[in-house]
Order: structure tokens, then sequence, then C-alpha cells
């Protein structure tokens, strides 16, 4: 997700010893530290979310993201030329939030690749993330913590059955050499540089001071946090780096999200065909005999109004 740790953390992967590639975005004001993100996987995941009209912030289901199948197979098109061309090594590392919600385009193309992938999900306090969002990009809080869910389930959903480890940034944080060490144990991977020959460009790159919003105690009465994205939350700190249990957790929490999204398509639909049979009607009316019987006395009162 997000404003969630994950640039920092693909910086670290690659000062261990990963590659990144060598077309990387620049860094931002939002990011001074850069986004360790390959440009060529950041442009091909953007034009896919433009060719089905969304956004990286759009929180509409998986099914309206994964919508459109022509596009779908033009990006895992796209997203193969570049690992063919630019990240062709033994150890490579891609980086982008948006790909958790396209990772079943992901697992395909490294199917076909022959590449047996890792996947290394961070995570942070939803509170923490949707303050961030806020403060950046004016996203409502509500809207941030449906993002955050949708980000961190739909990558659940994913990558169940594969090679993964889940982290909260904070762990990062707080001990970077227990965490990283935590998940490459996690992963089943080796660390490709010496952690002594690192240590001190890690300790330079991580700050306490980057963490700029911190989650509290304070309650919110957000439905969409406390009954969604807190318990998903709490889940995946329980589960540990392996996500012990963290299946079953979202599952039932995307079921209640699955019920409360039919529940909200039920009143759009009641409140699509009032508008609807609303709009017929003043339809008919502005093309009544009546409406052009009454245009002069119309058009009357209007000028009254102006020399009053």
């Amino acid at each position: 997700m997000h404003r969630s740790g994950t640039s920092v953390a693909a910086r670290l992967a690659n000062l261990v010893g990963w590659d990144l590639g060598n077309q990387l975005l620049a860094p931002r004001a939002d990011n001074p530290k850069g986004f360790w993100e390959h440009a060529g996987v950041f442009e091909a995941h953007e034009q896919y979310l433009r060719a089905v009209h969304c956004t990286w912030a759009h929180p509409g289901t998986a099914a309206e993201i994964l919508s459109d199948k022509s596009a779908l197979r033009d990006l895992g098109s796209r997203l193969a030329a570049i690992l063919q061309r630019d990240l062709k090594g033994e150890r490579i590392a891609v980086k982008d939030p948006r790909a958790c919600r396209l990772l079943p385009v992901w697992n395909d193309v490294v199917a076909d690749l022959d590449i047996r992938p890792s996947y290394w999900i961070v995570y942070r306090n939803p509170r923490e993330v949707a303050r961030s969002l806020l403060q950046r990009d004016q996203i409502p809080l509500s809207q941030g913590y449906l993002l955050w869910y949708r980000y961190v389930s739909e990558a659940e959903r994913a990558t169940r059955g594969a090679r993964r480890a889940f982290m909260d940034f904070e762990s990062l944080l707080t001990d970077w050499r227990s965490a990283m060490r935590e998940t490459w144990t996690t992963l089943g991977l080796p660390w490709a540089v010496p952690e002594i020959a690192v240590q001190a460009e890690i300790e330079r790159f991580i700050e306490r001071e980057m963490r700029h919003h911190h989650g509290g105690d304070a309650p919110e009465r957000d439905a969409l946090l406390t009954g969604l994205a807190l318990p998903a939350y709490e889940g995946l700190r329980r589960g540990g780096p392996a996500g012990s249990e963290i299946s079953a957790v979202m599952d039932e929490l995307t079921q209640r999200l699955n019920d409360y999204d039919a529940a909200y398509e039920a009143i759009r639909s009641q409140w699509a065909r009032q508008n609807a049979e609303l709009a017929a009607e003043v339809h008919a009316l502005r093309h009544s005999t009546s409406w052009r019987l009454t245009a002069p006395l119309r058009a009357a009162a209007t000028w009254w109004r102006t020399i009053i």
C-alpha cells in the first residue's frame, strides 16, 4: 500500500543484494530519499489503470480493477518485456504499491517466465496511512481506510501458497536488523551482501523521522476503520512474518466488505432508477403543451426579478 514504507523496504532489499534495475523513478518532495521503483513498471501499471478509467486511489473492487481482459494481456506483455530486458539477474526485485491490485497479472507473468517469486508484503498502521494520504493527496480518511484494506487484502489473497513474508513498517524502523533477518529467514533467501558491509549505509538511510504520522489510540468511529482496517492490521501483527492464520481473518473481513458492497449497490441502483424516473418526468414536462404555453409567464417572472 502507498505511504506504507515500501520505498524503504525496496532500498534495503537493494542494499543487501537485490537488483532493482537502472531505470528508477526520480525522488520527489513527498519521497526525497527515492521511490526505488522501476519507471517502466510504474508506467505500465499507470497505463493499465487509465485504460480501465481508474487511478491508484480508486477504492473499487478487484473485479472492477481487473475488468479489461485485453488491457490485462497488454500489461502482462509489457511487464514480461521489462523483466527480460532490464531485470535478468538471479536476484531481482520489483516494487510498486499498485502491484498489490495487479498481482494476478504478475503471477501469470512470472509463471510464464519460469520465475519462482518471493513476496515481501510491507504494511503499516492504517491510521497512519490514511492520515498521510489525507495530507499528501487530500484523500478523505474513510477512503484511505478502504484503500488500505483493498491493497493489503488483495495482496494477501493473490500470494496464498507462494513464498511470502509480512512485515510491519514499525518493526523496520524500530529494529531493522531483526526485521530483515526474520523476513529473509521466512522467505528462505540468503543475504547476497554481508550485513557488516551495508549496516552503516542502512542506518544512514533509515531515520525515525521518516515516520511522520503516528497511529495513536484516539478513538475514531469510522466503520471502515474499526470494522475492517484495524481488525486486519491486528491480524497481520498477530500472524508475524509468516502470516499465521491471516487468510482466515482476511476471508471473514472480505465477506463483511462484500456484504457492505452489496448493500451499497442496492442503494445505488435504487437511486439510479429514481433519478432516471425523475429525469424522464422533467423531460416530459419540458416538452408538454402546458410548458410551451406558460413560457411567456416564466420569461416575465425572470425579467421582473432582474429589476426589483
